[in-house]
């Protein structure tokens, strides 16, 4: 049980780091083109070219569409440092923490399913000051989309499964 209790600590606080780089990486991925100490070559998903030459509605349009995976992104963590809270407490079968596994689990798929959408999204708010038959849409769908999708859909089964068992543990628990 200590060994939970340590590796919960080690995370939350890799959640709190996470939680608050995420805001940053987004406005440098957004502001690169205004930031004179990053180096042009630095990747950061969109070029720096391209957001030279984006007017600001487009922008705003873009980091709009993008700020959706940043919440999913930042919600989760939230939920997952309350989780390991519960998990130093010594809850690690209660129905607040398997509550807590099923709420995350939720958003990590959500999330899952919904980054590749955003990236097909982005390419056309990306292109949209271009001229027409300059414009693009492009749709890409990796293994690791397919990964994350089977690996985030098995753990919401897990979520459930753990529910389930909380749930038959709880009545047999009544029981004489």
């Amino acid at each position: 049980m200590q060994t939970v209790k340590i590796y919960a600590r080690r995370l939350e606080l890799l959640s709190k780091g996470l939680m608050l780089a995420t805001p940053v990486f987004f406005c440098i991925k957004w502001f690169h083109d205004k930031f004179p100490l990053v180096n042009d070559r630095m990747d950061f998903g969109i070029e720096t070219m391209i957001l030279r030459e984006m007017p600001i509605p487009h922008r705003l349009l873009g980091m709009l569409v993008d700020s959706v995976s940043a919440m999913l992104l930042m919600s989760g963590l939230l939920i997952f440092m309350r989780l390991m809270q519960r998990y130093q407490a010594g809850e690690i079968f209660s129905t607040r923490a398997l509550g807590g596994l099923e709420k995350l689990s939720k958003y990590a798929f959500v999330w899952a399913v919904y980054s590749p959408l955003s990236a097909s999204i982005l390419s056309v708010v990306t292109t949209l000051h271009n001229p027409p038959g300059s414009r693009m849409l492009t749709i890409g769908f990796g293994m690791h989309d397919i990964a994350n999708i089977f690996i985030f859909g098995c753990l919401c089964v897990i979520a459930s499964v753990m529910r389930e068992g909380n749930a038959l543990q709880s009545e047999q628990d009544l029981t004489v």
